[in-house]
């Protein structure tokens, strides 16, 4: 889902990235359910997520990127688990977080294979 896609999230304002996080399986391939308290406790839950906004002044800061943006629209991103605001939207199970560009740790191609 998009910002577009759904009027209703957030524009983020600034250097902030709107990041929706990635949830865990429910089920591991080896068919085991993991309960909802422990995905809840898992120290790797948050800290996945995809871009779907970015601030207008984000990455615009040359001294502190003078490389250009760590990462761009549509990416997965890994970032500090405590890093930025959380928030859900009413009536569905999506957690998103505003972000600051500077805490983009890393990007990844596929966050199901990060443990």
């Amino acid at each position: 889902m998009s910002i577009e896609q759904d009027s209703r999230l957030p524009r983020p304002c600034g250097r902030f990235l709107l990041v929706r996080t990635w949830s865990q399986p429910s089920t591991l391939k080896s068919g085991l359910i993991i309960p909802d308290e422990v995905k809840a406790n898992s120290a790797y839950s948050a800290m996945r997520g995809r871009v779907l906004a970015l601030g207008p002044d984000a990455y615009s800061y040359k001294p502190e990127f003078p490389s250009g943006p760590l990462c761009a629209l549509g990416d997965w991103i890994m970032f500090n688990k405590y890093a930025g605001h959380l928030f859900s939207l009413e009536g569905e199970d999506s957690v998103y977080r505003f972000i600051m560009d500077l805490d983009v740790m890393a990007t990844v191609s596929d966050p199901d294979v990060i443990k």
